[in-house]
């Protein structure tokens, strides 16, 4: 007990330590002053662990030595510290990864993947709503028949969120027929990589990994798998011994037909209530779904203790219900309505006072006898994820005449979104109440223009030149015939854009993903990127006569020899 106990300790320090609130939450450490020397890990039994197993099946030999390898290889040998991290919040979960990697005959570096997404921790989240150790966006994982739901969030469940992210790479290997460019889709989008090679089969070039024009963060994705792959597979020759991982089975699931609360599974199982959550991190509430079977997750050891427990104990369970507070409702009246306390629901739920409000929801514990705040003082608090940024879930329910085209311009998606979402044929036809998933994003484009009323003496060349704009950029945009304009019109001017000096490119040969400030133009953004804007234009399919919109999407690709 004293053995899993620093086990699981050590996991849960490493969540902790590992945790980033950037953007990009696999970006690593900053390295520091710190000495170059190699440090050696904990001992690692090489012939019983899943290390040993898995350097057997790596597969991806791409130009290991390439300088952007060879960079991020240097930085794991001179941070053991970061590497040491990686495998220690791995511990729980790398040998099934594995195994269902080596059940689709896939490269070992996909079991890989995970540290660089989210350093294999599976409660990691993203500024865009990306969560769990594959870091899914919501719309993939409802593409791939993940669940997302007020209880549970399908994309930090360990195996469903595993076989959606492993058939995904499936489907982008089967795309591009190279796991390099399948990995780099996996990070960018599909539709970033097929761009790209687009892109260089119009200028003659190479459509391989290393050729593409591609974002910075997926230029540095597969070097830093690849370096990762060196290190495991060559521990020896970098003098470097990795924490020990068995290559056995972790962790059983138990199938449950009825409700349970985490704290007592703890309890049956006789194992850390950390532990619990470890496992099963798919839960955002402190209990399993009230109406539907949910496959626990267990240590292997542990499995046989729960059951038999369980057996004994089937009668003394705490049902856990969700309740949405409707206007006028008060805290006493809805604990008298659920013969509870006001003290427990506002443990429960994290309350300060009695103060609640309409549509707020609330966690309601149904006691199998006397519960009192003893029975949940150990219930694990904020396990609720529910304001994970990114884009807010819609169900749309299908009305006569709804068609795809105009449910999509309603909700600012596209018909193809719909379609992927809710698994659509292509002429799949509506039916009326029909419920849709959507994934609305909270920001849409706007004309990027502030309003001018015409006053005495004024002309189009003279607020033209007010406002740093051009005669027939205030016709087209107030769609004017001539240069006579009225007393009082109210005009839509341009904004201004205030870039100084020029963006500098991190690397060569990379794509800019820009998303379009106020005030910007084709001429300001060309400027800043110092490319033609002829290009601009043609990357983007403009023409000179279109106006730009905050927040639209331009495409810019950075090369080494722009003329």
């Amino acid at each position: 007990m004293r053995r899993e106990w620093n086990i699981v300790l050590a996991v849960m320090l490493a969540l902790l330590l590992s945790a980033c609130p950037s953007d990009n939450i696999s970006k690593y450490p900053e390295a520091g002053k710190t000495s170059a020397r190699l440090t050696m890990l904990r001992p690692d039994t090489t012939q019983h662990s899943v290390w040993h197993a898995l350097s057997n099946h790596l597969k991806l030999n791409d130009d290991i030595s390439h300088p952007l390898v060879i960079k991020e290889l240097d930085y794991f040998l001179k941070h053991p510290d970061a590497l040491d991290k990686l495998t220690t919040n791995a511990k729980p979960y790398l040998y099934y990864v594995y195994q269902q990697t080596r059940k689709r005959d896939m490269p070992a570096e996909i079991a890989l993947l995970p540290m660089i997404e989210s350093n294999y921790t599976p409660f990691g989240v993203s500024s865009t709503g990306a969560t769990g150790l594959w870091q899914m966006m919501p719309g993939t994982a409802s593409g791939f028949g993940i669940h997302i739901n007020w209880w549970y969030d399908g994309r930090r469940d360990i195996k469903a969120s595993t076989n959606a992210a492993l058939n995904y790479l499936a489907y982008l290997h089967n795309k591009f027929g190279n796991w390099t460019l399948a990995i780099a889709a996996y990070n960018s989008g599909e539709g970033t990589v097929a761009m790209a090679i687009e892109h260089n089969k119009k200028l003659g070039k190479p459509t391989n990994y290393w050729a593409l024009p591609l974002p910075y963060q997926t230029k540095m994705y597969v070097p830093k798998l690849l370096a990762l792959a060196n290190i495991i597979s060559n521990t020896k020759q970098y003098h470097i011994k990795l924490q020990p991982i068995p290559n056995s089975t972790f962790f059983k699931t138990v199938t449950l037909h009825h409700q349970i609360d985490l704290n007592r599974v703890a309890q049956l199982s006789n194992t850390p209530l950390p532990m619990i959550r470890l496992l099963n991190p798919g839960l955002r509430r402190w209990a399993t779904m009230p109406d539907k079977p949910y496959a626990l997750l267990l240590p292997e050891n542990k499995v046989y203790t729960f059951i038999a427990n369980l057996r004994q104990h089937k009668k003394q369970l705490i049902t856990w219900i969700h309740h949405r507070i409707k206007p006028g409702e008060s805290l006493y009246a809805i604990a008298d309505k659920y013969h509870t306390q006001t003290a427990i629901l506002q443990k429960v739920n994290n309350l300060k006072g009695d103060l609640i409000h309409p549509h707020q929801n609330l966690l309601i514990p149904l006691a199998y006898n006397h519960l009192n705040l003893q029975a949940i003082q150990k219930a694990p608090l904020n396990i609720a994820e529910d304001k994970i940024p990114g884009p807010e879930h819609v169900v749309h329910n299908v009305v006569k005449n709804d068609s795809l085209t105009a449910i999509s311009k309603r909700y600012h998606v596209t018909p193809d979104q719909i379609r992927y979402w809710n698994n659509l044929a292509y002429r799949a036809q509506l039916k009326v109440h029909q419920p849709l998933t959507i994934w609305v994003q909270h920001h849409f484009r706007k004309p990027i223009f502030y309003t001018y009323k015409v006053r005495s003496g004024d002309s189009l060349i003279r607020i033209a030149k007010r406002f740093g704009t051009h005669v027939h950029t205030l016709q087209r945009l107030n769609h004017l015939r001539g240069d006579v304009i009225q007393l009082g019109l109210t005009l839509n001017i341009p904004k201004l854009s205030h870039h100084h000096g020029h963006y500098i490119a991190k690397l060569n040969n990379q794509l800019i993903t820009h998303h379009v400030h106020p005030g910007e133009t084709l001429s300001s953004i060309a400027h800043y990127y110092s490319i033609p804007i002829r290009k601009l234009m043609a990357w983007n399919h403009l023409d000179d006569t279109q106006l730009l919109s905050e927040g639209e999407v331009l495409h810019i690709y950075l090369e080494s020899d722009q003329t």
